[in-house]
């Protein structure tokens, strides 16, 4: 179910700068070359100057603005550390012959558009921050397309995509010219006329990356879990915390304050469908829901809900600033959440609001009917009957949920299956289904939130803790 991953009123918060008459089409490149559609990711049309580059890439990252591409940094061999040999988020570049240019890829000052759905490049900008690690790999160090959380990537293959008419219709095709293997000597290079297959330069080629093997299962090294928290109230100000920082984060704020963690009394699993504004957008039939807790202080409401990895854009419409230039959320936002989203993988978004119960909530969602909500609805509601219910177990329960099953499907592992199985799990309550027509089909999975992942083996990963270390291992 697309619509639980991503705020539909504009596709995606990360591109809501974009007039949808600029809207970048992705594989628009002229008549010979093309791009293979990859769904993960969207964008925001900003860009900045660079500044001039300093030797130390944290210190560079740290004093530029987070729009800014950085390229060309050199870095030592600390800085190449890829934490082993696989696992690890898989990204697609575009990299771009030096000097081409058209409307959909440039500002109107004819720089390239910062943070596209595929990061794109300029080559130059690309080859030169690579560096070569004592095993022979490649390693980019700097800042992709300008995308905060895109840092460091290992370099996995390049490949040509392009279209041929077969049988009086249009193919895409693509050839693979380089990939890191044991056998392969040749150094990664943008393609001239008579490299290999080439009989003329390419407008453009397309680079598979794979970022740091932690990034499987989190957003930051040593901080499993796709998991983050806007805490909006608490009195040091708005943050953003994430993984199982979260955890500390919340007891923290109860030691400096003197005041007892919040426990959760009532839950309610709500739901609504999208405006929708796009003709790729899915039947707006397709509800998108959540669960809201409300706390024994009785100040604030949360709202639990699982969606595409990376695909808030730093906006949220639980949130009345959402359609601000810079909502709160974004700027409370740290940098290792502002990536290209990934429609196959999923995130537990925990977000606190302002209405203090369910009656004030469903006035909040009623205000903003047609705007950024249809029909909206409150399937169930209950006591919460968890004997430990604090906030910092009850992100726990979300954090082992979450590790248990990292993908986002639209059939199966939503954001329906996920709000049944919180719901039912808070309120011990047996016979939650989500809307049709998602509920055929329907298995419950509550187990999930109670034991810890890293003691079960999946199919395709398995945690576990060694040396204080996250370590990501095939099973």
């Amino acid at each position: 179910m697309e619509s639980a991953g991503r705020d539909l009123s504009r596709a995606n918060g990360w591109d809501d700068i974009l007039d949808d008459a600029d809207y970048d089409k992705v594989s628009v490149y002229g008549e010979e070359d093309d791009f293979v559609d990859v769904d993960d990711g969207l964008a925001e049309d900003i860009f900045e100057e660079a500044g001039t580059p300093s030797l130390d890439l944290t210190k560079t990252l740290d004093r530029q603005s987070s729009y800014t591409p950085v390229y060309g940094i050199k870095v030592d061999e600390n800085e190449t550390d890829m934490g082993g040999d696989s696992g690890g988020l898989i990204y697609y570049a575009k990299i771009l012959k030096n000097g081409y240019k058209n409307k959909y890829i440039c500002t109107k000052d004819g720089n390239l558009k910062a943070r596209r759905p595929i990061p794109q490049v300029y080559q130059d900008d690309f080859f030169k921050s690579l560096t070569k690690t004592k095993e022979g790999n490649w390693v980019f160090n700097g800042r992709l397309n300008g995308w905060p959380a895109i840092t460091r990537l290992e370099l996995l293959s390049l490949e040509y995509h392009y279209t041929k008419k077969v049988a009086g219709q249009t193919a895409k095709l693509s050839k693979r010219f380089w990939r890191k293997s044991p056998g392969n000597k040749n150094d990664p290079v943008y393609p001239k006329p008579g490299y290999g297959f080439f009989k003329v330069e390419p407008k453009s080629i397309r680079a598979k990356l794979r970022a740091p093997a932690w990034s499987e299962v989190g957003y930051s090294k040593d901080n499993p879990g796709f998991v983050w928290h806007f805490a909006r109230f608490r009195e040091g100000g708005a943050r953003v915390a994430h993984g199982e920082n979260i955890i500390s984060a919340v007891v923290g704020d109860a030691k400096k304050t003197g005041k007892p963690v919040p426990k959760a009394v009532r839950a309610h699993f709500f739901g609504h469908r999208y405006v929708k504004r796009r003709k790729e957008l899915k039947d707006p039939i397709e509800f998108h829901t959540g669960v809201l807790i409300e706390w024994d202080h009785g100040k604030h409401c949360t709202v639990v809900e699982l969606a595409y990895l990376y695909g808030s854009g730093g906006r949220s419409n639980w949130c009345e600033d959402k359609d601000e230039k810079r909502p709160q959320l974004y700027a409370a936002m740290p940098a290792c959440l502002k990536s290209p989203w990934f429609s196959k993988r999923n995130e537990i978004r925990i977000v606190d609001v302002k209405p203090k119960n369910i009656e004030e909530f469903f006035i909040y969602l009623k205000k903003y009917e047609k705007k950024r909500f249809l029909k909206p609805d409150i399937k169930y509601s209950g006591d919460v009957r968890l004997s430990t219910n604090s906030l910092d177990w009850i992100v726990r329960y979300i954090i082992n949920y979450n590790l248990r099953e990292l993908r986002y499907n639209e059939k199966f592992h939503n954001c329906q299956s996920f709000a049944a199985d919180f719901y039912g799990f808070l309120c011990a309550k047996n016979k939650v289904q989500p809307y049709a027509p998602l509920n055929v089909g329907y298995k419950e999975k509550r187990h999930m939130f109670l034991y810890k992942p890293e003691m079960f083996k999946k199919s395709n990963l398995q945690l576990s803790k060694s040396n204080s270390k996250l370590e990501v291992t095939n099973s």
